[in-house]
């Protein structure tokens, strides 16, 4: 979720663009969102969570790790298409994940199954965000910033996002 934090700090402060462009890149990303997030849901139900998850941590996995290589000179519409990747992920992997992690929960637990499970996504959406925040702050005073600071950062969130995909494999059965 940081990555929503720092695109839009990426397409200003290195590629120069006005906030609309850093907008405009997750267009796409949030209207095939509308699509994926429900059908994500219909096909755990038809064919179970595990090839859904395992298939969207994936995309999540690829666009993530692609943008650790944009720069300055990175196309607006690669940039867009890389968060499009990642945002199919994102949108196929929440409620899967979610029905997946309460499906054996009794009735009386569900409720704070779910205000847990929330939580424990904003938590960790807020550390990852400050991990990333950090890794920029810190290149940037050190090394002289530029593209390097953020690719770091992307990196990071590629390899959260290759954790999830190899938990995933793991873990959701």
């Amino acid at each position: 979720m940081g990555i929503t934090l720092i695109i839009p700090l990426f397409v200003q402060n290195v590629c120069g663009l006005s906030a609309l462009d850093a907008g405009i890149v997750f267009i796409p990303a949030t209207i095939l969102a509308v699509i994926f997030n429900p059908l994500a849901g219909i096909l755990s139900d038809k064919i179970g969570p595990r090839p859904v998850v395992v298939v969207a941590s994936i995309f999540l996995s690829v666009g993530s790790a692609s943008m650790i290589f944009v720069d300055a000179s990175t196309p607006l519409w690669l940039l867009a298409l890389m968060q499009t990747i990642r945002g199919i992920g994102v949108s196929s992997l929440i409620g899967p994940l979610i029905s997946w992690g309460m499906a054996k929960l009794s009735f009386d637990v569900m409720m704070d199954g779910s205000a847990f499970l929330a939580t424990a996504r904003q938590a960790c959406a807020s550390f990852g965000t400050a991990l990333m925040m950090l890794v920029i702050a810190m290149v940037s005073t050190s090394v002289g910033g530029g593209a390097f600071a953020y690719q770091l950062a992307f990196a990071l969130s590629a390899v959260f996002s290759v954790a999830v995909l190899v938990l995933a494999i793991m873990r959701v059965k």
